[in-house]
Order: structure tokens, then C-alpha cells, then sequence
């Protein structure tokens, strides 16, 4: 739990002793629609600063800012209804209570799957974010690796080409060529470690490379516009 989070809850408890006092203080007339809307008033009070909590502990797990306007502003919005519209009931003598419990319950239905929408796209966000995050580590590892081939090889402008198509192509999806890409960039290696460097062998992986950095291309492009 962060300090925001227990900060909420420090905040929150204080506020709703302090409801508790100021309700027992003000000796207000108990009817049934006062004692049920005093319990909606403090319950929304549990809501809002709950909300706080809530949010700290979703945006470790997901998308930052779409669960602070997703989930945070949604949580806030149905407290403060509660809250006002329990305070404007405690006035009434015991009128139309179920009138008051069925707008709570329909309230409490639409915020809850408003929530749950953004919470799950929240969190689709922030796994796509880390899976982008993922595939752009590897191409830079691609990258430095080929770099340090061209250090120790004449053969620079051949690996030159490598390392632009490598470093300008699409990195927001993992494909099968990746996992090919690594072997045969590991082949290359092997190959240029040698004592004696096999030219043919050389030039062979070079243009496996190339092959597989447009497969690469190929299947990011395919897997792309199967999910349109």
C-alpha cells in the first residue's frame, strides 16, 4: 500500500468519525427515511475515500491514466450522488423509501460496470503498453548485438543495411520470426568468432537475416489486419 493510499484512509476515517459526531451532536429526529439516509450518507463517504484506495492499487496493475479518469472519476461521481441525494432524503419523513433504495441500487449497478469496463481496458492497456515495451528491448538487443559484429568484421556496409531494417521496423508485436531472428543473429556470431571467417557461410547468414527481417515484417503486417 503507497502513501497516497493511506493517506485516503487516514483522510477518510477521520471524515466519517466526525459524520458519526456531527449526526450524534445535531440530534436529528429518527425516522426510517433519516436513519436510511444517514447509512447511504456515511456509506458514500467509505466510497469515495475507498475509491482513492482502490485506484492506487489497480494503476500498479494497469493503465495509469485510464484508471484515475476511468475508475477514479466514475467512483467519485457515484459517491457524490450518494451523498447529496442521501442528505436531501434525510429531510423527508419517511417518503418513499423504496423509491430512494431502487435509485441506489440502479446508481450502484451502472457505476459498478462503468468501473468494471475501464478496469479491464485499463489493464488491456497497460499489458499491450508492456508487450510494445518488450519488443522494442528486443530490437535494440538486435541491434547492439549486430553492432558489435560490424566492430569486429570489414564487412560493414552489409551489416549497416541489417541494422537499418531491424531498427525501423514495426515494434509494437511479438511474432514467430523474432525467436528466428535471434538464432540466426547467434549463427552470425558464431561465424565471425571463428579464427578463420567463412565468407560464403558470412554472407549466406547475411542474407538469411534479411529474409527473416522481411518475414518479420510480413507477419507483423498479417497479424495486424487479423485484428482490425
Amino acid at each position: 500500500m503507497n502513501r497516497r493510499a493511506k493517506i485516503s484512509i487516514i483522510i477518510g476515517s477521520i471524515v466519517f468519525v466526525a459524520t458519526c459526531m456531527i449526526v450524534v451532536i445535531a440530534d436529528i429526529e429518527l425516522y426510517f427515511s433519516s436513519i436510511l439516509g444517514i447509512c447511504f450518507l456515511l456509506y458514500s463517504e467509505l466510497v469515495f475515500f475507498g475509491g482513492f484506495v482502490l485506484v492506487e492499487y489497480l494503476g500498479d496493475k494497469s493503465s495509469q491514466i485510464m484508471t484515475r479518469v476511468g475508475v477514479g472519476i466514475s467512483v467519485g461521481i457515484y459517491a457524490i450522488i450518494v451523498f447529496l441525494s442521501s442528505l436531501i432524503y434525510i429531510n423527508f419523513l419517511d417518503s418513499y423509501p423504496r423509491v430512494f433504495l431502487i435509485f441506489q441500487i440502479i446508481l450502484l449497478v451502472m457505476t459498478a460496470g462503468i468501473t468494471l469496463v475501464m478496469a479491464n481496458a485499463s489493464r488491456t492497456v497497460k499489458e499491450k503498453d508492456m508487450e510494445v515495451l518488450q519488443v522494442d528491448l528486443r530490437i535494440q538487443e538486435f541491434v547492439n548485438r549486430l553492432a558489435l559484429i560490424k566492430e569486429s568484421f570489414d564487412k560493414k556496409t552489409d551489416i549497416d543495411k541489417l541494422i537499418d531494417e531491424i531498427q525501423y521496423s514495426d515494434k509494437s508485436v511479438t511474432v514467430d520470426a523474432d525467436k528466428e531472428l535471434n538464432e540466426a543473429i547467434l549463427n552470425l556470431e558464431d561465424i565471425v568468432k571463428a579464427e578463420e571467417v567463412d565468407i560464403s557461410k558470412f554472407n549466406k547468414q547475411i542474407k538469411e537475416i534479411h529474409f527473416l527481417i522481411t518475414k518479420r515484417k510480413l507477419q507483423v503486417r498479417n497479424l495486424k489486419q487479423g485484428n482490425i
